[in-house]
């Protein structure tokens, strides 16, 4: 069972369609308190509740890691969902929880200080 913290792109459907597939997975998008909050809060926020950050804010996810590995700080992992590989349409939310449930299955989800680009699942 893998832990997501969904970034506000993300809809609460991704969540719960994950936690159908047994993981615990909350959504920025259903979580008043985190919505609107800066990046560097929200990957806090994940790091402190051991999740991994599920995000398509890849220029400012990419800096915030580099920032926190010049620190010594370790998060607890962040997924990068890219355009290309992940389009936008009706596919979307269908890709994105197979991805990150064969990611996950397969044990190719980033574990603490590390970083990973989501890759289309079977």
């Amino acid at each position: 069972m893998a832990r997501f913290l969904l970034d506000e792109m993300l809809t609460a459907v991704i969540a719960a369609q994950l936690e159908v597939h047994g993981h615990d997975a909350q959504a920025i998008h259903s979580r008043p308190e985190l919505r609107g909050i800066p990046d560097d809060q929200v990957l806090e926020r994940a790091a402190d509740a051991s999740r991994i950050v599920v995000t398509t804010n890849i220029d400012d996810f990419v800096s915030l890691d580099r920032l926190w590995r010049q620190t010594g700080r370790a998060h607890s992992g962040i997924v990068l969902i890219s355009n290309s590989a992940f389009p936008q349409n009706n596919s979307f939310i269908g890709a994105i929880v197979t991805g990150l449930c064969c990611a996950a299955q397969t044990g190719d989800l980033p574990g603490s200080g590390e970083l990973k680009f989501l890759a289309r699942g079977a």
